[in-house]
């Protein structure tokens, strides 16, 4: 790692700052640093901490600012678009760099839907969509495990919120579908409060009830409750519907499932040859109604 990379990773591991009285020592992690005029040691480097109104501003040997609020960690949500941007350096989140290098193409789709999510749910939408654009770079890499199944812990709190937004990321449905279906509703609208407030209703069903032609399978299935969400979406009028699984037991399940079906007249289906997300193996069945 670099240095910067090196105190950027150490840096999230700060802990709340009094600004109100001089700082004297940063505890980061395990470790207490002293501050003597306005410096701190770090790796056999100075490193300059000055006040900044409300935060604490860091300044690399290289010039690199960086800025810490002085407040608890769930607070600083808060402040994750100060600079009106998709992410900031400031603190984002308990482990940052893999969020700072996300790829162009998913910062792209991000900064498109942005403005569009409503306000006081907008954060909660923002950082599903930021973990799950994390993990998807961290499958695709095959990085270690323990540090994908920190994001996907992280992706749990927002419940089935980010459940479908990492879905929807992951299967393309989201750069392919939504935003084309949100660009349609730019060119019917002349106002973005028409635009935000149609978008919205639409961006709430399909999280809430479910892309109407994709499902994705999950352990807690029982034959039953996905012949139900198969049968949802033939009601609404579909007739082909893409079933997205993977793991190896769960493809197994959602195979002999579907043929169940086929049996019985009810639908046809063929499936994709295997392939990999991360480190397991997924399958894509493509459904069609008789």
């Amino acid at each position: 790692m670099t240095f910067y990379e090196k105190f950027l990773e150490i840096l999230s591991k700060i802990k709340p700052i009094n600004i109100e009285f001089k700082i004297d020592k940063l505890v980061l992690g395990e470790k207490t640093y002293k501050v003597e005029n306005g410096f701190m040691n770090f790796e056999n480097e100075k490193i300059k901490v000055e006040k900044k109104n409300n935060s604490v501003e860091f300044t690399l040997p290289d010039g690199t600012k960086l800025e810490r609020l002085p407040i608890e960690k769930e607070k600083n949500i808060e402040y994750l678009d100060i600079d009106k941007k998709v992410f900031t350096r400031s603190d984002i989140s308990a482990l940052q760099l893999p969020y700072l290098s996300i790829g162009q193409k998913h910062e792209e789709i991000i900064k498109i839907l942005k403005p569009f999510l409503e306000e006081y749910r907008g954060n909660a939408d923002l950082g599903c969509l930021l973990i799950a654009s994390t993990i998807i770079k961290l499958e695709d890499k095959l990085e270690d495990k323990k540090l994908i199944h920190t994001y996907y812990d992280k992706l749990k709190i927002y419940k089935k919120v980010g459940h479908m937004i990492y879905n929807f990321f992951r299967s393309g449905i989201l750069e392919k579908r939504i935003i084309p279906h949100l660009r349609k509703i730019c060119e019917s609208y002349n106002t973005n409060g028409e635009i935000k407030r149609n978008f919205l209703i639409y961006w709430y069903d399909i999280i809430g009830s479910g892309y109407p032609t994709a499902y994705y399978a999950n352990d807690q299935d029982t034959q039953q409750e996905f012949y139900n969400e198969l049968n949802w979406r033939f009601d609404r009028g579909e007739k082909n519907i893409e079933v997205y699984s993977r793991i190896t037991k769960r493809n197994r399940r959602i195979r002999r499932w579907l043929k169940r079906l086929e049996k019985r007249g009810v639908i046809k289906f063929r499936e994709s040859k295997i392939y990999r997300i991360g480190y397991s193996k997924a399958i894509k069945f493509y459904v069609t109604k008789i």
